[in-house]
């Protein structure tokens, strides 16, 4: 192959691009300014890359498909800081293929490349290290100086082997087997992706680490959570508590209310109950029927929705969460949109209530108690004597229509 010349202004600082192939190893090196690149091929060809005098670039993605790759076609900038690398293993790595500058990586490696490569010795300033594999991984791979950890097992059939070291403040397992003895005190963040029964191995209460803030519990799509079979020692420390998809079916246990920790202040989930519906659309309770016990100090709620079609309406009861918790800022997250809903009592009473957001046509809402008479005539009212209130969005091809509040919803087309 001829010299092939480069057609990309050099003054590029940040580049990011899809290719079928490559046109030469060294297409980007008249890129001097280049501090962030980001290439993504698909194509089988030859995925060489000499980046080795680029000593401005401090971050590379670099993600293909299928084409075997061994290290001598890939050199890496002296003075790289983020290098991401998946899909596949890189064949006879060896530990001076790494800049030793790196502070974070994210990489696939092999069984062999845990005896053959040394990132402690190497990599003595990496903070940030997310492992792809394929076969059990030792602890003692793991440098002293990493402070988030994730780890995702390929296959699901792998296992950590040996103590998380007692350095990790943050750590994400994904698919892979461990044990919770084997979590250090020192973890502040913890979350367990796709299947939880990886981690579970008998029915004994699971003790979380002591120092722990955030703990997050989130299935795959056709997995479920149920609380009540897992039973937790939270930490006084938690702060933020997640669970992915919690169904509550008495058919597989009698219903139980789950306590939250009086110690967290945000709580996420993946709403999963309703009320009613309309119109063919789901009426979906926030907090209420969810089969919680929300704490006092709760004061944040992120609530994920499943996605539906385009043209679905969207309804969330509203007035459990104002008149029986003291959450104050709900966002909801659906498909590409989110929307964040900020509610201030102006009375002990809640007779007043301001609810606003960037993205939500609201106001104030005058709430009154509902006396025995209006009662009896049978107006729909919920179990504290107060109006029912709905969040309520029009059906959308982009998912974004804005919400409105209203008392009653509208009556369905013909």
């Amino acid at each position: 192959m001829g010299t092939m010349y480069c057609s990309l202004p050099i003054s590029l600082t940040n580049l990011t691009l899809e290719m079928d192939h490559i046109p030469s190893p060294t297409y980007f090196q008249p890129l001097t300014q280049l501090v962030d690149l980001k290439l993504m091929k698909f194509r089988k060809s030859d995925p060489s890359l000499y980046l080795d005098s680029l000593t401005a670039l401090k971050s590379l993605k670099y993600y293909f498909y299928v084409v075997p790759i061994d290290p001598s076609m890939i050199r890496l900038p002296p003075n790289l800081l983020e290098y991401t690398h998946i899909h596949q293993p890189i064949s006879s790595l060896k530990t001076e293929f790494f800049p030793p500058t790196l502070t974070s990586l994210d990489m696939t490696f092999s069984d062999i490349d845990y005896t053959n490569v040394s990132l402690k010795t190497r990599l003595k300033h990496l903070k940030f290290l997310t492992i792809h594999t394929n076969s059990d991984l030792p602890m003692e791979f793991i440098p002293d100086s990493v402070k988030t950890l994730k780890i995702y097992s390929i296959n699901g059939q792998n296992l950590i082997k040996g103590m998380i070291p007692d350095r990790v403040e943050s750590l994400s397992l994904e698919n892979i087997k461990t044990r919770f003895q084997h979590l250090p005190n020192s973890i502040k963040k913890l979350v367990l992706k796709d299947d939880p029964n990886v981690i579970l191995y008998d029915n004994n209460p699971i003790t979380l680490p002591n120092n722990l803030q955030e703990f997050s519990l989130i299935p795959g799509p056709y997995q479920n959570v149920f609380p009540h079979d897992i039973e937790f020692i939270y930490p006084p420390t938690l702060k933020v508590l997640e669970y992915g998809r919690v169904f509550f079916t008495a058919a597989i246990k009698p219903f139980i209310k789950q306590p939250i920790p009086s110690s967290v202040n945000e709580f996420k989930y993946i709403a999963s109950t309703w009320t009613s519906t309309f119109n063919n659309a789901i009426v979906h309770s926030i907090v209420e029927d969810e089969g919680f016990i929300f704490p006092s100090t709760i004061t944040k709620l992120p609530v994920k929705i499943q996605p539906g079609t385009a043209f679905e309406f969207l309804i969330f009861r509203m007035d459990y969460l104002i008149n029986q918790t003291n959450i104050d800022q709900l966002i909801i997250d659906y498909t590409a949109s989110h929307f964040q809903i900020d509610i201030r009592r102006l009375d002990q009473e809640n007779n007043n209530v301001l609810i606003v957001g960037k993205s939500l046509f609201g106001g104030i809402i005058h709430q009154q108690q509902i006396d025995q008479q209006e009662l009896l005539q049978g107006l729909d009212i919920n179990s504290h004597h107060r109006q029912q209130i709905y969040l309520y969005f029009e059906p959308s091809m982009s998912h974004c229509s804005i919400p409105t509040l209203k008392f009653n919803l509208p009556s369905p087309p013909p």
